[in-house]
């Protein structure tokens, strides 16, 4: 019995289509509530779940963060300066628009804070004394589980860390991040072995069940930059060969975030600020002697040592070659090639696996005698 356009009230001037709006990715939002002419009436509903058909506006993808005093770029994931803002006002609407009126906007989104939050889908989150919303950092990543054994996957850890003391350190390790991935550990997890074994499985894994926003590879360059903005919204770290030759700068900067309450974060003419850490650490490297440490035992390591696991293309070459001494090198290169592809391709291919390997770490893993605030486990 409502006249007039119901108007989405996170993105501007949109209306609300019912069944165009399934795909939207904003939830439990309010409408504002228009008469025929586009005035408003001041009547305000809640719809939940709610949607908007994506229609050509400005400004679509950025939202103001309040407690930043900054614009956020949801499309790319980065905040966006006031100088940076003025020229997008000025490229789209023009020069008279200014960023107050932006803000003021009845329609325009704004958040109180950043926050990260896996238990909810949910990008705007209500706070809890009912004024206004936090943007939610944590991706929406519906896994459907599958109550079957992943085989493959335990298959490639047993493969990886045939020492039962081994194995299970890394996966109470990923049990204890896929069921709790807003939770800090005290300590980070170092792999060091041949390459081309399988350790980038652990990066693209955890990608695939947090979602590739919460897992970031983290570069040399960004460790040993002032700048840590990467750091925010990211619930797992990579960092692959982070010792470089004699130099323990990055190392010893990173050791010192991984048992942190709190990051600093430091972006280019953003205001620093502090948030939450909730980063778990893992370390991967090619290197026999992947770090340094100074000063004796370092308890915010466990390192895992797979330097005497083979490559399956190598195996299956030495296999070959005894079975057929006759085989030419080429031969063997070729059999090895074949192997390899053979092992890895559909352990990498997650597509009917990874519900499986999700409601196995959830559901039947038993997590016993963890402890993610003690001190790192030894290993040989």
């Amino acid at each position: 019995g409502l006249k007039g356009a119901l108007l989405c009230s996170t993105v501007a001037g949109f209306e609300v289509l019912g069944e165009g709006c399934k795909n939207c990715r904003f939830q439990n939002i309010f409408i504002k509530i228009t008469d025929d002419k586009g005035k408003l009436t001041g009547e305000v509903k809640e719809i939940s779940p709610l949607s908007v058909t994506r229609k050509k506006r400005p400004f679509l993808d950025y939202i103001y963060i309040a407690s930043r005093s900054s614009f956020y770029d949801l499309k790319n994931n980065h905040y966006i300066t006031d100088k940076g803002m003025t020229a997008l006002i000025d490229a789209e609407i023009g020069p008279r628009f200014t960023l107050r009126r932006l803000r003021a906007d009845p329609f325009y989104t704004v958040c109180q804070e950043m926050v990260y939050d896996p238990s909810t889908s949910q990008r705007f989150i209500k706070k809890d004394d009912g004024n206004g919303f936090d943007f939610n950092m944590s991706p929406s990543n519906e896994i459907e589980l599958v109550d079957e054994n992943p085989t493959i996957h335990l298959d490639h850890m047993e493969y990886m860390f045939p020492k039962s003391v081994d194995r299970k350190i890394v996966m109470d390790f990923i049990c204890f991040i896929i069921r709790h991935p807003e939770k800090v550990t005290a300590y980070g997890l170092l792999i060091h072995g041949n390459d081309g074994i399988g350790k980038s499985y652990f990066f693209k894994l955890l990608g695939k069940i947090l979602g590739d926003r919460s897992v970031y590879s983290v570069k040399q360059d960004q460790l040993e930059s002032n700048f840590s903005g990467w750091m925010e919204g990211i619930a797992v770290g990579f960092f692959e060969e982070i010792y470089a030759g004699n130099r323990l700068t990055a190392m010893n900067k990173i050791l010192s975030s991984v048992d942190a309450s709190k990051n600093t974060i430091n972006i280019k003419q953003i205001p620093d600020f502090q948030i939450d850490n909730i980063i778990k650490y893992f370390f991967l490297s090619n290197s026999p002697k992947p770090i340094i440490i100074q000063g004796g035992l370092e308890r915010r390591i466990s390192v895992i040592d797979c330097q005497n696991i083979e490559k399956k293309g190598i195996l299956a070459e030495n296999i070959a070659r005894d079975a057929n001494p006759e085989l030419t090198a080429e031969d063997l290169t070729k059999i090895g090639k074949e192997a390899h592809k053979k092992y890895f391709a559909p352990l990498f291919d997650f597509k009917n696996q990874i519900g499986a390997i999700k409601n196995y770490y959830l559901n039947v893993y038993k997590l016993e005698d963890f402890d993610p605030h003690g001190d790192a486990p030894y290993t040989d």
